[in-house]
């Protein structure tokens, strides 16, 4: 099984849900499940971002950043993928990727939605409105959407067929968990314990098995 994540990486509005994604990516092969990695990013990254993620400390030790490719061109290889998961939100090649789906609606598309737009500025009035745009979209054409109750308002799925949204936390302790973050902000997550998830592989590996079936 080779599953294709597309993860945000640009700028610093969207860390937690890098480092949460690499974390899974870096778990997921002991599964029996491949990862490719293509990232959203605008440039090449730095190597404090590198040591981040592939670091001897970094939430995917054993992930190489192979450099930039075109988006589009990244966008072909997913046709290779059995299933495309995308972690929301996220900026950059929405149209691209929801033209992608469109065009290959036997593709399985798995988006995770971690948490709101945070907009402690004004740039990430842009994100908040880019999402708001196309994360609709997306989550109609998925064939599932990861949720964390903590985190996900009940009216940004009222036009999503219910029985395609699952929890992604761990409801009991035989499940093979990780820690992530539901925010940028540390303050937050130091004083809001709700803002953590034990993000469930159990149910993700669990989603990947049943697409395929």
């Amino acid at each position: 099984m080779l599953v294709t994540h597309i993860i945000p990486t640009a700028f610093n509005y969207f860390d937690d849900i890098k480092q949460n994604a690499f974390k899974i990516v870096e778990e997921l092969p002991k599964y029996g499940v491949d990862c490719k990695v293509l990232t959203l990013q605008y440039d090449q990254p730095t190597k404090k971002q590198k040591e981040s993620v592939s670091g001897k400390g970094g939430s995917a030790p054993s992930y190489n950043f192979s450099g930039n490719t075109r988006l589009q061109d990244g966008l072909v290889d997913l046709l290779n993928s059995d299933i495309v998961h995308l972690h929301c939100p996220f900026m950059g090649g929405a149209s691209d990727i929801l033209k992608l789906k469109i065009k290959n609606l036997k593709l399985p598309l798995v988006c995770t939605y971690y948490r709101p737009v945070e907009t402690p500025d004004v740039f990430s009035l842009i994100l908040l409105a880019y999402n708001a745009y196309y994360l609709p979209k997306l989550f109609r054409l998925s064939d599932v959407i990861g949720i964390f109750n903590q985190t996900a308002k009940p009216n940004k799925f009222n036009k999503i067929n219910p029985d395609k949204i699952i929890d992604l936390n761990a409801e009991n302790k035989e499940e093979i968990s990780i820690d992530c973050p539901l925010t940028n902000n540390s303050n937050r997550l130091k004083y809001n314990n709700g803002l953590q998830a034990d993000f469930s592989l159990t149910k993700l590996v669990s989603i990947y098995r049943m697409l395929l079936s």
